[in-house]
């Protein structure tokens, strides 16, 4: 166990059989469909990595969500994930409309060419998931989420890292998220990349209890309730 010290507050890093009992994940079978893996395998800029991929769906499923919002489809392969593993929950993923991606600040390279290639959606529109996937357009900093207060067990926020952007998406994503609600962030701590991005959620952590899954760039906001498998 590594913890990252910050001021006022400390942010864990712990293997994914810390943050849920081992013998939760031991007794789990997880829902892993058409893996793909990215270059760099673990962890990647360019999208979420293999190992990335069975630690989300191992705290989706214990999360048990009736709800999970996306923040960033790209060609949906996530989105594919956190459906299979959440055989009772609506997942609705927000993208920017086609066409929008090239001017999409703070994009690496590796994702511009990644999102040049993909088309929103591509990985999860043919599959028997795809009736519990509720495809969104819009721009996140402009997009209407009242619907969604307070009403979403599980966000996962994969997106820009302009921070016009991800100030506003965790913004958003701490208001939609339920009194039982998780949210994940996927390239917190990604080999110094995204120093803005590290440094906000850093900050975030003063007031929120969050933990970064070891071997990962995810980084988890605890949900307050406990987890439901608990229950």
């Amino acid at each position: 166990m590594q913890p990252t010290a910050v001021a006022g507050h400390t942010i864990l890093t712990l293997h994914l059989g810390e943050i849920l009992p081992r013998s939760y994940l031991a007794r789990t079978e997880l829902a892993l469909v058409d893996p793909f893996v990215y270059p760099g395998s673990g962890t990647s800029v360019a999208g979420v990595g293999w190992y990335e991929t069975i630690c989300l769906a191992a705290l989706v499923r214990a999360a048990s969500p009736g709800t999970i919002f996306e923040f960033g489809t790209l060609d949906g392969r996530t989105t594919l994930q956190l459906a299979a593993n959440a055989p009772d929950a609506t997942v609705y993923t927000l993208e920017l409309p086609p066409g929008s991606w090239e001017r999409l600040p703070g994009m690496s390279e590796d994702e511009r060419e990644v999102a040049a290639l993909a088309r929103a959606g591509d990985y999860f529109r043919d599959t028997r998931y795809a009736e519990r996937i509720v495809q969104l357009w819009g721009n996140s900093t402009e997009f209407d989420f009242s619907e969604f207060a307070r009403a979403v067990d599980f966000v996962f926020v994969d997106a820009s890292k302009d921070p016009g952007y991800f100030e506003r998406d965790a913004e958003n994503a701490l208001r939609i998220c339920s009194d039982r609600g998780v949210v994940v962030w996927h390239d917190y701590d990604n080999h110094g990349l995204f120093p803005e991005f590290d440094a906000f959620l850093r900050t975030l952590a003063e007031t929120e209890e969050m933990v970064k899954v070891a071997d990962t760039t995810l980084l988890v906001r605890m949900p307050r309730s406990g987890w439901r498998m608990e229950e």
